[in-house]
């Protein structure tokens, strides 16, 4: 799988996400190349309550369809893996659609800080221990996503999830203020809003094809993507205390709320992740 292979950038993750009844789930394979240093990251929700876990190590793997972080492995079928009183064992079926939002000029020339590639309709099969307690996942949905590039953005809003409108839509989207070649004083405000309903499917770029905006706080906020002729607009919420902190100064949810207008709403189990400053402080 093309968009999964190993670009041996400064700084590269992998990260799957997947819902399964009481659990909310998320791994990320961290590289950074930099400092030489590689990291898995958990983060998870189990009836309402995350906490994050994490591992480190010096050495890594990523060749042969697979990245390796101590003892943790992910290729585009399978992630397995254990993390303190966490352990997962699971198969994983990508989907056949694909998330590719970056224009072909910048594949070409690199300006941004991430690129990133996914799949916004995995399936997972296999078991996750948490605490003792397994938790048996048969087909669940998720997604599977892999970024790479010099380094994190400053500021970034995120949002992914699925069971939107009849249960079998998904939607990602993202606002990212990202810097361009590296340069400080350089900067670009762009992003993507995706929203797949199965038998219809719109895609918005900023800036090359489009515009995004987002205003509001970690608590409620807003982004809207428009073009011309179309425009997307979601609302997604959740409490201050569903976030967890991840480190780097980012907080994350998964068991946010997001409505996308004319297409339904996703409840108890959306992604919702920041960094910086555009999301007003509660």
């Amino acid at each position: 799988m093309e968009e999964f292979r190993s670009r041996g950038a400064p700084l590269e993750y992998w990260f799957i996400k997947v819902r399964s009844g009481d659990l909310a789930f998320l791994v990320d394979w961290i590289i950074r190349r930099g400092s030489g240093e590689a990291e898995v990251r958990v983060s998870l929700f189990v009836r309402g309550t995350g906490r994050v876990l994490r591992t480190g190590a010096g050495a890594w793997g990523d060749s042969d369809g697979a990245v390796r972080v101590n003892g943790c492995t992910l290729t585009p079928g399978s992630a397995s893996g254990e993390v303190d009183d966490v352990r997962w064992d699971l198969t994983c079926d990508p989907g056949e659609t694909r998330l590719d939002p970056v224009p072909l000029p910048a594949k070409l020339l690199h300006p941004f800080d991430l690129e990133l590639a996914g799949r916004p309709r995995a399936r997972f099969t296999g078991s996750i221990e948490v605490a003792g307690e397994t938790f048996t996942l048969a087909g669940a949905r998720g997604t599977l996503n892999h970024y790479w590039g010099r380094r994190l953005p400053d500021s970034w809003v995120w949002v992914s999830a699925d069971g939107l409108g009849d249960g079998d839509g998904v939607v990602e989207a993202a606002l990212i203020r990202t810097r361009l070649w590296g340069l400080g004083r350089c900067t670009l405000l762009g992003g993507y809003a995706m929203v797949d309903g199965g038998s219809r499917t719109t895609q918005i770029l900023a800036p090359t094809y489009g515009h995004l905006a987002v205003e509001g706080s970690q608590e409620s906020f807003a982004i809207k993507a428009w073009t011309r002729g179309r425009q997307v607009t979601l609302t997604a919420t959740a409490p201050s205390s569903a976030y967890n902190d991840l480190g780097d100064g980012i907080r994350q949810t998964l068991i946010g709320d997001v409505t996308v207008d004319g297409w339904g709403s996703s409840t108890g189990y959306a992604g919702l992740e920041y960094r910086g400053d555009f999301l007003r402080p509660r």
